[in-house]
């Protein structure tokens, strides 16, 4: 292989390691290299150079949850270096390794909300926030940056009591959920079907909303009607836990949720997307929509 042919194979590899991730994360990526090159030589660094910066964050106060970001976006940045043929080493998985630090932090799984406070916020928010809390929450444990994306062409009828939504989730992974036509018609109510835009949820301008936007308006509503600071995620894992309590399989879950992994739901790994015909159960001979109320 020539110079010219490998370095052509090379930025494919680049070009195609950063396309691999999200839009967030892409953003994320970028602000959190930003931060170190504004003080650290990028290039150059080392672990001493890593472990230095470790103890800057730290003594400014930095969550746990913000260094491991950080730290992380720095060694996938080495991994793609590596990858590349421009670096030999990740300074920061030879820190992890000689000084045996672990960047990660104990995640908070306890879900600051009950199903009566759940309630008395959808029945008493403002239209628009009621339907969007009801939707991320008790019927299709969506993420925010899949809920306002999702377009009228997304939904199909599934059957006489449910619409099937077609979702492209985190990592570009395809799935489906499921919306009960009750849910549906209420959201039609609010946000009823316009030409300027195709989006099922959109602003007072008829945009598309911001994850940013709406993720400040979720919380304020949790924090104005029953003050706690809800954040938006949570409804997610408050949907989840719930599942799980009810006696729902572990796996089922993590599919449904569009998970990598079930590392996120109970630290049991699958690596399966849930596509519509999946998320059925033989009953009585026929084949029906698994029901995921109580």
């Amino acid at each position: 292989m020539n110079n010219i042919q490998s370095y052509a194979s090379k930025a494919d590899l680049r070009k195609t390691a950063w396309d691999s991730l999200s839009e967030n994360t892409q953003l994320s990526y970028q602000y959190d290299l930003k931060i170190f090159t504004e003080k650290y030589d990028i290039i150059n660094a080392d672990s001493d150079t890593i472990l230095d910066y470790i103890k800057e964050m730290k003594k400014a106060g930095l969550k746990n949850n913000t260094i491991n970001r950080r730290i992380s976006s720095l060694s996938k940045f080495y991994n793609m270096q590596i990858a590349v043929g421009k670096r030999n080493d990740n300074p920061v998985q030879r820190l992890k390794s000689i000084s045996k630090i672990s960047f990660k932090s104990v995640p908070n799984t306890n879900i600051p909300l009950t199903e009566e406070e759940l309630s008395y916020v959808i029945k008493n928010a403002r239209p628009k926030m009621s339907v969007i809390i009801e939707a991320l929450s008790l019927d299709t444990a969506l993420r925010i940056s899949e809920l306002i994306n999702i377009k009228h062409s997304d939904i199909e009828d599934y059957d006489k009591k449910n619409k099937i939504v077609h979702v492209c989730g985190k990592g570009n992974k395809e799935g489906y959920v499921y919306i009960d036509n009750v849910l549906y018609n209420k959201i039609l109510t609010v946000f009823p079907r316009i030409k300027e835009t195709d989006y099922l949820f959109y602003t007072k301008l008829k945009n598309l909303y911001s994850r940013k936007t709406l993720w400040k308006l979720i919380t304020k509503e949790f924090q104005e009607l029953i003050g706690k600071h809800v954040r938006p995620h949570a409804l997610r894992h408050w949907w989840a836990t719930r599942q799980i309590e009810n006696g729902r399989d572990i796996k089922e879950v993590s599919k449904y949720l569009r998970h990598a992994s079930t590392a996120t739901t109970l630290d049991f790994y699958v690596d399966t997307a849930l596509g519509a015909d999946e998320f059925k159960i033989e009953l009585g001979g026929q084949t029906c929509l698994k029901e995921w109320k109580d």
